[in-house]
């Protein structure tokens, strides 16, 4: 993997939040970006993926239809596993959530809203880290 993914979820219910997020990875040149407004269209997204996974899922916790929990819950269940990287973006610095979100091994941190460019480059530059040990897709 290069040093800048290319293709990145946005998992957010917050439409504001979703467009600034946006704007901050396309300033980084991010080239492709997917939005989902809650867990069920994120679960959709990534079932429709067909080997083209995102390369990192910004996933927000508390969502209506389906919050994050049940979005990793129902991710490390599929034949998806192992494809894609998380980051939990949360307005909440529960520290119940933030070691809950440790058995996933999938995710990669737990950043606290709202997501600036540094944040987001920062959650980017252990992607090639953690390349190395991902499954193929």
């Amino acid at each position: 993997m290069n040093n800048q993914p290319a293709h990145v979820l946005i998992v957010d219910d917050d439409v504001v939040n979703n467009l600034i997020t946006s704007q901050r990875l396309k300033e980084i040149s991010v080239t492709k970006i997917g939005i989902a407004k809650n867990g069920k269209e994120a679960i959709e997204y990534l079932d429709n993926c067909s080997g083209c996974y995102p390369d990192l899922v910004l996933l927000d916790l508390n969502m209506p239809v389906m919050n994050g929990f049940e979005v990793l819950e129902h991710y490390c269940r599929s034949n998806h596993n192992g494809k894609t990287y998380f980051a939990i973006v949360s307005s909440s610095n529960a520290e119940e959530d933030m070691h809950k979100t440790t058995q996933y091994t999938d995710v990669i941190d737990y950043v606290l809203k709202p997501l600036n460019r540094e944040k987001i480059q920062r959650l980017i530059a252990v992607l090639p880290e953690r390349e190395a040990g991902k499954k193929s897709a």
